[in-house]
């Protein structure tokens, strides 16, 4: 009997501590775990946000560009492409994908035609920025112009050969490529911005989904003690009817016609 006391004595001072040190350990590593699954998970939600507003931020530029374009070529049939644009009152939202937040979908094989094309839409995003700022510069100049020009001449019906002559071949050269280019960007660029949210969410939903065990354990523990276990939230891409490109008005064939060779050259 002596004995057995003496080995449930050292079964206690020796076996307890280290059960208690290793359920500690597993509850450590089981809170780190959970903790990084939820930055992970918020990260890409994060990401998702940002291409949403990039996209939302194209629609108005895209629609602004249509309205603008449609009400000038109406009204003057015969204007100059150069002359299509006027400043354009848009404020961005200007929010960018933090790629170093979205580092742990590369431990993953094949994840890499993701990033190129986050990549993609947030260069052209940025590039829609520095245009339209460049547009507003020049279109402010030739603005001036022709206020200018309506003040001296203001019922000539060669108002619109005077403008030309008063603002010159070197800012109307200027300001026909920011029209095209402009154009280029609205008709071409929008798959850039849906592909990139599509295959990102593809790539979340792929690396949070639960598998079988995981869902298992999820319906019996609480989702703040076992995140694994339930399927991710995701936003959804949508987009208002008014800001589909059917139903944005017709632009002119002319300007068309130099938009597709425009993009001829930048798939080159």
């Amino acid at each position: 009997m002596a004995v057995d006391v003496v080995y449930v004595e050292i079964a206690k001072t020796t076996v307890g501590p280290f059960v208690g040190a290793l359920l500690a350990f597993i509850s450590v590593r089981v809170h780190d775990s959970a903790k990084r699954y939820r930055e992970n998970l918020a990260a890409g939600n994060l990401a998702l946000f940002a291409i949403q507003s990039q996209y939302n931020d194209f629609l108005l530029f895209r629609k602004n560009f249509y309205v603008e374009v449609n009400r000038n070529f109406s009204a003057i049939p015969n204007i100059p492409i150069w002359l299509l644009l006027r400043p354009a009152f848009i404020t961005f939202a200007g929010l960018k994908i933090n790629f170093e937040s979205l580092g742990y979908l590369f431990e993953r094989a094949g994840r890499f035609r993701v990033f190129e094309n986050l990549n993609l839409a947030q260069l052209r995003y940025q590039d829609m920025e520095k245009l339209t700022e460049f547009m507003n510069d020049n279109g402010r100049e030739i603005q001036k112009i022709v206020e200018s020009v309506h003040k001296k001449f203001p019922h000539d019906p060669a108002f619109l050969q005077r403008i030309d002559e008063a603002v010159g071949p070197q800012l109307k050269g200027v300001m026909h490529g920011v029209v095209v280019g402009v154009g280029l960007r609205a008709t071409k660029d929008e798959e850039s911005y849906t592909r990139a949210f599509s295959e990102l969410a593809e790539a979340l939903r792929k690396e949070f989904s639960p598998n079988l065990f995981q869902k298992a354990v999820g319906f019996f523990l609480p989702k703040r003690w076992f995140p694994w276990g339930n399927v991710p939230e995701l936003p959804d891409l949508r987009l208002s009817e008014n800001f589909h490109k059917e139903s944005l008005p017709k632009l002119p064939e002319p300007l068309m016609q130099e938009v597709e060779v425009a993009a001829q050259n930048r798939s080159r």
